[in-house]
């Protein structure tokens, strides 16, 4: 440890022993442990802001009437969505991470880790990180491609900073998703650009890298993120981004799709979690019990 850096560390020790317990190790060094009333309240925070971000994004589907509550007071949450016929849009939309990153390109595309790091000595440099990312489909039916990029860890703006988002098309006549930003978003925006033009601009979503154009001038307080997608894809994006991110991701403990004269039977199907039920074919409201952040 650096001279005069041990004062520091037991002051930023001391600073953080009201969220973790400290445990002494070998070699001086610490180990930290979350306090389990901490724990119990972070996940209480998360679940509470994982229902407000779903609600918004069910509210954006036009759904009449949903349900999106907190089954049994723990970690899991029922949503119930009268009406939908397509299941695996709405699931997709609701289970979405949706974390929108905009970083600077250090270098990339490559096909392998290996070879993106290979002027590096393999290993990542400091400050940088490897995301991956998937070049468009050449023709139809083909498989993409996996890619690597090297990127800052530090983002230049994120889906925080976003005011709005729309469907749109890109200079290719292709969809594409339009976004404006609030006004801390656009002066960080238009410093970063204005400062690296001729450099790429990786535009990530849920840790892949979607498209990285390249900065041709400074740019503030819009953008656009384009990359293989339908029109639906680009609506149902801009749904998720406007809606805001999941706190963590989500996984699914149970779903039904049900009929009305099945109603009664799924009103006491508890037992019937982790299993899926399917009911008759027309569809009168979709269940999906028991998601969980993980």
């Amino acid at each position: 440890m650096p001279d005069g850096q041990d004062a520091l560390v037991r002051q930023l020790g001391t600073e953080i022993e009201h969220t973790y317990n400290r445990e002494s190790g070998a070699g001086g060094t610490y180990r930290f442990v979350m306090k389990p009333n901490i724990a119990v309240q972070l996940r209480d925070d998360t679940v509470t802001q994982a229902i407000r971000t779903i609600e918004n994004r069910i509210n954006e589907l036009g759904v009449a009437e949903p349900v999106v509550a907190r089954q049994g007071g723990g970690d899991q949450i029922l949503v119930q969505l009268p009406g939908v016929t397509d299941v695996a849009r709405a699931k997709d939309i609701i289970k979405s991470t949706a974390l929108l990153e905009l970083k600077l390109v250090e270098a990339g595309p490559a096909s392998s880790k290996e070879t993106l790091l290979q002027a590096s000595g393999g290993q990542e440099p400091p400050g940088s990180e490897v995301v991956p990312g998937v070049v468009e489909r050449l023709t139809p039916g083909e498989s993409p491609s996996q890619t690597y990029w090297l990127v800052q860890k530090a983002p230049v703006i994120t889906g925080r900073d976003l005011r709005n988002a729309r469907p749109s098309l890109d200079e290719y006549n292709k969809p594409a998703v339009s976004f404006s930003l609030k006004q801390d978003g656009a002066v960080k925006f238009g410093n970063a650009t204005g400062a690296n033009i001729g450099r790429q601009l990786a535009i990530i979503l849920d840790n892949r890298v979607q498209s990285a154009p390249r900065i041709d001038g400074r740019i503030t307080d819009e953008g656009r993120i384009s990359g293989s997608f339908t029109q639906q894809e680009a609506a149902d994006l801009s749904l998720k981004l406007r809606s805001g991110a999941l706190p963590a991701s989500l996984t699914y403990f149970e779903e039904r799709t049900v009929g009305p004269e099945s109603r009664p039977r799924t009103q006491s199907g508890a037992g019937l979690i982790g299993r899926p039920f399917i009911g008759p074919s027309k569809i009168d409201r979709s269940w999906f019990h028991g998601l969980g952040p993980t």
